[in-house]
């Protein structure tokens, strides 16, 4: 089955896509840890979708993966999140179903592409620093620990993650394609 990466739009559907992420966190919940995404209303999943480019990854017309590409940071208790170079991602989720087929890698690769199009200089996220597992998933595909830092409310500490995106070459008019 093909898998197609596209941008969240219209035709699509909130619910879908926070039951999506639900699942996608599900295990994270189950071992303790109060992520947002493990329960957010489809409020504000709407809300973070309006703040940023939200990819999908389907198959045959049902979501099976997200992720939320935004600007820097602001409300981020971390000096680097906040960095204007710094595009963020956040709401990454794969259906437990589908995960271990690299949709994960494809949304990521997509998510880094979208961020050196814009023009920054590095691709970054938090997730919590005792869920070994998954910061080893991060390292394995070029992100490295840049710092670490505690959300108010949250029980876990996070460690950010980010990679140095490749600069995309400027295109001059008249250049030859």
């Amino acid at each position: 089955m093909e898998i197609q990466i596209r941008e969240f739009d219209t035709r699509d559907s909130v619910s879908e896509l926070t039951r999506l992420i639900h699942a996608g966190y599900a295990s994270v919940g189950q071992q303790g840890f109060n992520f947002p995404a493990v329960d957010q209303t489809e409020e504000k999943t709407a809300e973070r979708v309006a703040h940023g480019i939200c990819l999908v990854a389907e198959v045959q017309g049902t979501l099976i993966g997200t992720i939320l590409v935004r600007g820097p940071f602001r409300e981020a208790p971390s000096t680097f999140l906040v960095r204007d170079d710094v595009a963020c991602c956040m709401q990454f989720a794969v259906h437990p179903d589908w995960q271990q087929y690299g949709v994960g890698t494809q949304l990521m690769a997509q998510a880094e592409a979208l961020a050196a199009a814009a023009g920054y200089a590095y691709l970054a996220f938090d997730t919590a620093a005792a869920l070994e597992g998954l910061v080893a998933y991060y390292e394995r595909i070029g992100f490295q620990r840049t710092e670490e830092m505690q959300w108010p409310g949250k029980n876990y500490r996070s460690v950010v993650m980010s990679k140095r995106l490749a600069p995309r070459p400027a295109h001059r008019a008249g250049a030859a394609s």
